[in-house]
């Protein structure tokens, strides 16, 4: 008996839930659809989807240096010289394209030249700087003007230390100019 009105009271508590409470597999859906951000990890994956649907046949990325090496491959003939302006255009094109479209690094555009050069100048005396005070630190590039400092081979508290007697030769050197 206690089982029935047990029952009973469970139906009629269920029962008077209208669709207002219930999930649903469509609901779910198009919320997931609003809120899918592309992480920048994420960018070589859909830069390298995007390519495959205009014909390129490129194998997934590990990371954007791969998918760089991998472009590069492609920008080259079978002798492994570079191909000719129309032919390798037509390779940046597309990945233009494909960046537009899919909206990756927006910020790439707001980058001043000039500020990069700037910055990139800066790298360039920090390094020297540090390579005086004995840390064997390779110059930066302008595909990454970041200074690589995990390979000084020097304890984090020394280089801390290097890095700020650096400073102010570096903020001394801006004021000259």
């Amino acid at each position: 008996m206690r089982k029935i009105v047990f029952l009973l009271i469970f139906l009629v508590a269920c029962s008077n839930n209208k669709d207002q409470g219930v999930a649903t597999l469509t609901d779910i859906n198009t919320r997931a659809q609003e809120t899918e951000v592309i992480t920048e990890e994420d960018y070589p994956l859909v830069l390298t989807e995007c390519l495959n649907t205009k014909g390129y046949d490129l194998q997934t990325p590990f990371d954007i240096q791969d998918l760089k090496s991998m472009l590069q491959q492609m920008n080259r003939n079978e002798e492994g010289k570079e191909k000719g302006r129309e032919e390798g255009g037509e390779i940046m094109e597309d990945v233009e394209s494909c960046i537009q479209e899919n909206e990756l690094w927006p910020d790439r555009e707001s980058v001043n030249p000039e500020e990069q050069a700037k910055k990139f100048d800066e790298s360039l005396e920090l390094a020297q700087c540090l390579r005086d005070k004995g840390l064997n630190i390779p110059d930066p590039t302008q595909d990454d003007p970041k200074l690589n400092l995990s390979e000084a081979g020097e304890d984090r508290e020394i280089i801390k230390e290097y890095l700020e007697e650096c400073e102010p030769e570096r903020t001394a050197s801006r004021t000259d100019k």
